[in-house]
Formats: structure tokens, C-alpha cells, sequence
């Protein structure tokens, strides 16, 4: 693949950093990698032949977590020391508003960059669960098609040096604005935030 870089000269955030990478992007297709998580060989295939044998906008696949500790012989290495399959399931628009959270891994999802011309966008004001916003606004305007296969992994480090160390209120802050952003599509949904789909 044909590679551009974009340097940034202080850490701008995920949402700034994703926006500034779709923007650039001169593919047909976008998905998104996070620097601690991998694509297997078939990833970008898999995604991209039902794109186009479907002729859809959206598809998504499964991906494992994989739970990594520390290795004993190097504080720089981490070993991989239990996988599972945590989300696999249809994904709709009501069941993105029902959920409390994104349950979506952001590697998992394929998009045409076309799709951007609805004027979606992650929102620079949210520190976490930006996806969860973004793939509200996504599947506003396009149906989310899963492909029942793992093809990535995502990493979850048990000492923490992975995730987005935020305070518990970050989060909380972030659900809230989610939350109150589309409270008229719940009620148009006749969904409480509460409610969880059988």
C-alpha cells in the first residue's frame, strides 16, 4: 500500500488524529489500526471483497482480544497470555443507541470514504469512546454489515500501558454528551439507554 505519514508535533488525540487520517486518505475504503493491535493477512481482503461483491458501505468483521502481561526477560515485551472472542454479533443503529459504550472494536469496521460526504466526523471534544459516537453517526446513514470471521486481534495490556489513562469522569463525560447528542433519535427509536435488545 502507498503510505503517507502525517507528523504531529504534540499528542493531538484520537479523534484529531483519525479526522486528519481520513482527510488525507485517497483510497476508496478506510478502516483504522491502532499502533498495539493487529490485522491478520486476510483482513483488508476479506472487508474489501464484500464491500464490492455486496456493493455495501459498511461491513465489519469479528476480532479477538488478546489479554498480554509483561514478559520476565523484558520490560518492553509483552506475551500474549489468554485470547477471546468478546463481540460478535449484528450491529444496527438501535443497538448502538441501546448500548451504554461502543461495543465495536474500531479495527473491525470498513468503510467507503465516500460515506464522509454525509458529513460525519469524530468529535475532537471526546477523549474515549469516540467511536462509539462516530459509528452512531455512520450507521444513521448506512446499514453495518457483519462478516462472521476473526481477522484481527486487539490488545488488552494488564498493566495498563495500553489503555487511555483517564479518570473515571472522562468516561462519564463522554457517555453523558453521547447520550444527550441523540436523545431524539432514542425517542424516535422508542429506546431507553437502559433497555438491552434480546
Amino acid at each position: 500500500f502507498p503510505v503517507k505519514f502525517q507528523e504531529f508535533t504534540s499528542n493531538r488525540g484520537r479523534s484529531i488524529t483519525a479526522n486528519t487520517g481520513m482527510n488525507l486518505a485517497s483510497g476508496k475504503y478506510l478502516c483504522f489500526l491502532d499502533d498495539d493491535d493487529i490485522f491478520y493477512p486476510y483482513h483488508i481482503s476479506t472487508l474489501v471483497d464484500h464491500l464490492e461483491n455486496n456493493s455495501v458501505k459498511v461491513a465489519y468483521t469479528d476480532a479477538v482480544r488478546a489479554t498480554q502481561a509483561p514478559a520476565p526477560y523484558s520490560k518492553d515485551e509483552y506475551l500474549t497470555c489468554d485470547t477471546a472472542l468478546v463481540y460478535s454479533e449484528p450491529m444496527s443503529l438501535k443497538k448502538l443507541i441501546v448500548e451504554d459504550g461502543n461495543h465495536l472494536p474500531i479495527l473491525c469496521v470498513m468503510f467507503e470514504k465516500s460515506c464522509l460526504e454525509k458529513g460525519l466526523c469524530f468529535d475532537h471534544s471526546l477523549d474515549v469512546l469516540e467511536d462509539w459516537d462516530f459509528w452512531i453517526q455512520l450507521a444513521k446513514e448506512f446499514e453495518f454489515h457483519h462478516i462472521p470471521m476473526i481477522t484481527a486481534e486487539y490488545r488488552i495490556r494488564l498493566d495498563g500501558s495500553n489503555t487511555v489513562g483517564q479518570f473515571d469522569h472522562i468516561w462519564e463525560y463522554a457517555r453523558e454528551t453521547i447520550r444527550n447528542r441523540y436523545l431524539d433519535l432514542r425517542k424516535s427509536l422508542g429506546v431507553t439507554w437502559n433497555q438491552r435488545l434480546a
